[in-house]
């Protein structure tokens, strides 16, 4: 099922939470399409999908001037997003990401910029899910080095295959109270800590 929203929720001014998870619904093809003008919410502290596709604020504004969403706290789970600055800058204050990506053969991993984590600086808990599309084998690791913030409380990866030896800035989140690693999140067999990582 797919829910289009129209682009009149911009009009919604006190919008402060925007939940759509349908339990009798539940499904992977329970996918919301969000408008361009959702950026124009300016007062929404949580947005929650079951699964949806979040346009880009430069592509989906042209290029207007817009003002940060100052008050997200909560984001998931957006699918395929791209962690570019422009989008940084939309969201100073965020604390809870969920994200999903959907590997098609063809998207550079490069391109959704994960290594710009770290400056999504109040953000604590975090967790990505990477897939295959059905007609592909499972991907192959990703060729992107991960970059966590210091305020990380709550790390989960799942399907990412990332080696171990990319793994080593984990050891350095002081804040880190929970680390959950499902299905293949790393690869190799043994994770080699350097010195100095989890430090008490």
């Amino acid at each position: 099922m797919k829910h289009r929203f129209p682009t009149s929720i911009a009009k919604l001014c006190n919008l402060e939470t925007l939940i759509v998870n349908p339990d009798k619904f539940r499904s992977i093809f329970n996918t919301s399409f969000l408008p361009p003008k959702i950026w124009k919410t300016t007062r929404l502290r949580h947005l929650l999908f079951m699964r949806s596709y979040l346009p880009h604020p430069t592509d989906a504004l042209m290029g207007r001037n817009i003002v940060p969403l100052e008050n997200l706290q909560t984001l998931g789970n957006v699918i395929n997003f791209r962690w570019t600055k422009e989008v940084l800058d939309m969201m100073p204050n965020l604390k809870k990401l969920v994200i999903s990506y959907e590997h098609d053969g063809r998207t550079k991993w490069t391109s959704y910029c994960f290594d710009n984590f770290v400056y999504l600086h109040q953000l604590e808990i975090l967790k990505c899910f990477f897939f295959a599309k059905s007609y592909l084998k499972y991907q192959d690791p990703l060729p992107v080095k991960f970059a966590f913030p210091q305020k990380l409380k709550r790390l989960t990866l799942s399907g990412c295959k990332i080696s171990w030896k990319n793994m080593t800035v984990v050891g350095s989140l002081s804040n880190l109270i929970v680390l959950k690693l499902k299905f293949h999140a790393l690869e190799g067999p043994v994770w080699e800590t350097n010195d100095g990582s989890f430090v008490d």
